[in-house]
Formats: C-alpha cells, structure tokens, sequence
C-alpha cells in the first residue's frame, strides 16, 4: 500500500506598516462596523477589513483591503440612493454576454469606465439609466437599432463589435 504524503502550506504572513511601530509588522484581520460619510451629506453604516497590529494593537488599513473595502462602501452607498451596485452592472453585462468595453461602446460612454463601476466606482445617474435599459428586454433591441443608425453595430458572438467606416 503506497502512502500519501499531504503537505501543508504555511499560511502566508501578512504584513503591513505600523505608524506607531515605524516598522512593517504582521496583523490579524478583523471586521469593524462604521459610520462613513460618502460626497458630504449620505451617512453609510457599513462593516470593513481592517488589521490589528500585532505588536501594539494599533488599527490597521492595509492595502490588500483598499479594494474590496471601497466596492463594499461604495455599493451600500449605491443602494442608498438608489444606483445600481458593481453586481448589477455585472449580472447586466453578462445577461448580454457583454465584455466590460462591448457595454461601454453600446452605451456610448469611456471604454474603461464599465471595468471602473465594477470596481467600485460611482457611475454617473446617466449612465446608470442607459445600463438599466440594457437589462429591459424591449429596450435593448430599442437600443441596438439606435446604435445602428451611428454605425455601431453590436455583434454578441464577437470578441470586438465592429464599426462601421
């Protein structure tokens, strides 16, 4: 009977800079729950990441959180008033069977600015209502034919929709 040998990875260590350390130091990831207030005047309770110093208990914002902490914020500040959340925008997309460019094109606005929204950008309220006309059956055939008229044409089965000279 042949034996397995199972290894086991070492959990990697994270780092990050202690101010009040002056050093790079290793942390435990913990969940905080605050009060944040999102362009001045919309009070967002949310829970984030953030580390504890393991030498001198100082609270944390390591970067690895910058991210996921700004997409969690920035969604509850979305449903908030009233915008489609980053996986809005992506189940939209891929209902289309849309790349992030294929939908800015169709929608007319920058080529990066889908990829933005899905990072946690806000999304402008005009852009915000042309992506909710692309998820309405009706309107995106609407939508396709105005497209049209400009010399877009919108090809699913392709990787870039072509344009018309």
């Amino acid at each position: 009977m042949k034996m397995r040998r199972i290894l086991f990875m070492p959990k990697e260590i994270k780092t990050a800079l202690c101010e009040d350390c002056d050093d790079e130091v290793t942390y435990k990831v913990i969940k905080r729950k605050g009060l944040h207030m999102i362009g001045g005047n919309v009070p967002v309770e949310v829970e984030l990441n953030y580390g504890i110093c393991d030498r001198c208990g100082r609270l944390l914002n390591p970067a690895e959180f910058n991210i996921s902490n700004d997409i969690i914020l920035y969604d509850e500040y979305r449903r908030i008033v009233g915008l489609l959340t980053s996986e809005d925008i992506k189940r939209i997309r891929n209902k289309r069977g849309m790349s992030q460019v294929e939908l800015a094109r169709f929608i007319h606005c920058g080529e990066k600015n889908i990829a933005r929204y899905e990072r946690g950008t806000v999304q402008d309220p005009v852009f915000d209502y042309l992506i909710r006309l692309v998820d309405d059956d009706k309107m995106f055939e609407i939508m396709k034919k105005l497209n049209e008229k400009v010399n877009y044409h919108y090809e699913p089965n392709k990787k870039e929709p072509s344009q018309s000279q």
